[in-house]
């Protein structure tokens, strides 16, 4: 084999094989990111000992950012900053996903929501949180988001001795998608 032909079979035999490489490889997954801002209240109630007390639940503000994969677009990741405003301010975090139906209709998406809310300083609680709502668009940017949660607490400081916290809590956010 000459060096001539080396040089003119060798740029050939190369491409085909990246080629035949690279071909294999999925293209890289894009994910839909959008942040909100909420603000809610509800009812507060917690039980010790064979008491039980209930109470207009602090207000309280959540900080999150939802990250959704092309390749399962009714499933996103929500963690979120907790921040209780009224009476002791609190802070924690609430890693969570959400569960969207399918599509329904363009102007909304109905969902679900399970996640674990750890509220961090000056006191500790630690729970579950559950909860549904609705992504209403209004255009393509922006969206209010309506929302119902129950939250339970079995751990932490703030809790009375043997006792429990369950919360019923009703918010609103305000939703900004980067598409």
């Amino acid at each position: 084999m000459s060096l001539l032909s080396v040089v003119l079979v060798l740029p050939t035999l190369t491409s085909g094989v990246a080629g035949g490489l690279t071909a294999s490889i999925a293209p890289a997954e894009t994910a839909k990111i959008n942040a909100s801002v909420a603000s809610g209240t509800g009812l507060s109630l917690s039980g010790a000992a064979g008491e039980s007390l209930s109470r207009r639940s602090p207000t309280f503000v959540n900080l999150d950012v939802g990250y959704t994969l092309d390749s399962l677009p009714w499933l996103e990741f929500a963690p979120a900053i907790h921040i209780e405003i009224e009476g002791r301010v609190g802070l924690g975090v609430l890693p969570r996903i959400r569960a969207y139906l399918p599509e329904n209709h363009p102007a909304y998406r109905l969902y679900a929501s399970l996640g674990a809310l750890g509220i961090l300083h000056p006191y500790t609680l630690y729970g579950i949180q559950g909860a549904v709502g609705s992504v209403i668009m209004l255009g393509r940017q922006f969206a209010l988001v309506p929302e119902v949660s129950l939250t339970g607490f079995a751990a932490g400081t703030d809790l009375m001795k043997d006792g429990a916290l369950a919360k019923f809590d009703v918010s609103l956010a305000i939703r900004l998608n980067f598409q």
